[in-house]
């Protein structure tokens, strides 16, 4: 597992990213589960402006997914696929939305976006079902019961869950626009793409106990890491543990400090 130095900064800014992208997201595929809404939030400039932030935050995720790999301790496979995966998404998604945003402007037509739209949400969506098959192999090596085997089932459930996901925004997109003959059909998938987007923004608002308490319904819990407590050990550069120093040096470690400041005053005390 790769542990990064990125800092705290990182990780906040990435999770306001995701909470950006989750509701935009969902206002979208909420207007293409319904044609007449579809057409209506299209030739509205709110759909304009969704676009280009949607746009932005995407690109941001892909640069703070970078920022992760690159300051990771520990490179490993996992962590360039995902890099190399959310850049690709993105740079699509990207010409995709802006491009429309400027045929608009431009009172043209930008037939390749639905195109490159699908492609950015097919692309996750393999990638996701690759990690998931990926850690579902991992978790099979592994004894039963076992730690390791416990953390590469929750990340496989993880990838499945965001593989249906993403597939569910491709398909909307193709039943929705690309090939818009089937109301029903775009309504289906539309609907169930909001929900996906919405229950892992549910879960990721939710506090950790209540999280641990649904991993252990289902078995998938680790058990928390116990520090231990520090013992007191005695070098050559350390006091004398039989003088009176070295019983200040002991109680020291321990915390108490009122003791040791009487001890230490006898000692000068005593000293001639």
């Amino acid at each position: 597992m790769a542990v990064s130095k990125t800092g705290p900064f990182i990780k906040k800014g990435r999770l306001v990213f995701l909470y950006l992208k989750d509701l935009l997201q969902m206002a979208i595929f909420s207007a293409m589960s319904n044609r007449r809404v579809l057409i209506a939030f299209n030739a509205s400039p709110v759909s304009m402006f969704f676009r280009g932030i949607l746009g932005a935050v995407l690109l941001g995720l892909a640069i703070f997914n970078l920022i992760e790999f690159i300051g990771a301790t520990n490179k490993t496979l996992d962590g360039l696929l995902t890099s190399v995966s959310s850049l690709a998404s993105s740079l699509l998604s990207d010409v995709a939305l802006y491009g429309g945003i400027i045929a608009r402007l431009c009172h043209l037509t930008f037939a390749a976006g639905p195109w490159l739209l699908f492609t950015a949400f097919t692309i996750g969506a393999l990638h996701q079902a690759f990690m998931c098959g990926r850690n579902l192999y991992r978790a099979s090596q592994q004894t039963t019961d076992s730690d390791q085997r416990k953390h590469f089932l929750q990340a496989a459930f993880s990838n499945g869950v965001a593989s249906v996901q993403l597939a569910l925004c491709a398909g909307s997109i193709l039943f929705a626009v690309i090939i818009p003959g089937v109301p029903l059909l775009a309504m289906i998938i539309g609907v169930s793409a909001v929900s996906f987007i919405a229950a892992q923004m549910l879960w990721r608002m939710t506090p950790q106990p209540s999280k641990q308490a649904i991993k252990k319904m289902v078995d998938l819990d680790k058990p928390e890491e116990v520090t231990a407590p520090k013992r007191s050990v005695w070098t050559p550069t350390s006091p004398r543990p039989g003088s009176r120093r070295g019983l200040a040096f002991f109680e020291n470690q321990n915390g108490s400090k009122h003791r040791v400041g009487a001890d230490l005053a006898a000692d000068k005390q005593r000293t001639p």
